[in-house]
């Protein structure tokens, strides 16, 4: 039978040197706790890097966390531990793309929103306000382009009626908006992790 894991230091905080320690161990219970913690934010970041393929995110999740379980290492810090969960996440991802011998499409927008979901995931919050800067960062008739299309739900022939646009050049310049948004994004992702 192995010890229960608490894993607190001081109040409610976990102390990431005392969970590493205990997964490295063989902790179940501190895996457990690991996988709570840190399941939705690699699932998030490689969201962004699959250009919103859900099914080949949690894909790559699931690898990620085989990665992590085989490979664990006491850590002190979580900015630490982000790092290296960063980097396997990276390489389980650029090994994918390699399997695969092309880039994974991004997800198509046409039915999404950005209003912020019902849970309370920090993780989500934290993209989909990047997202919101990212927007705000468009030159105005982009952002109001983007918005129309994809916060205020107008259809694509409505607004291309109205900018006196073909159905097809509206959509390669959605196209556009929507690669430039996911560099905004991932500059801005990549910048923070620094």
């Amino acid at each position: 039978m192995e010890p229960p894991f608490d894993g607190v230091d001081g109040g409610d905080e976990i102390s990431i040197a005392a969970l590493t320690a205990a997964m490295a161990a063989g902790n179940e219970t501190a895996f457990r706790r690991f996988h709570g913690l840190y399941w939705h934010r690699i699932y998030a970041w490689l969201l962004v890097a699959t250009r919103g393929d859900e099914t080949l995110s949690e894909e790559l999740t699931q690898k990620t966390m085989i990665k992590v379980a085989r490979n664990i290492r006491t850590i002190s810090t979580a900015p630490e531990l982000w790092a290296w969960l960063g980097v396997i996440a990276r390489n389980v991802f650029l090994d994918a793309c390699r399997t695969r011998s092309r880039r994974p499409a991004f997800v198509e927008w046409s039915d999404a929103t950005v209003s912020p979901p019902d849970s309370t995931d920090r993780a989500d919050r934290e993209l989909i306000e990047l997202l919101r800067e990212c927007i705000g960062e468009l030159a105005p008739g982009d952002r109001t382009l983007v918005e129309q299309i994809y916060l205020n739900g107008e259809s694509r022939e409505e607004t291309a009626s109205k900018l006196n646009l073909s159905y097809k050049g509206l959509d390669s310049r959605l196209v556009r908006l929507r690669a430039r948004l996911r560099r905004l994004m991932l500059g801005k992702l990549l910048h923070d992790k620094r």
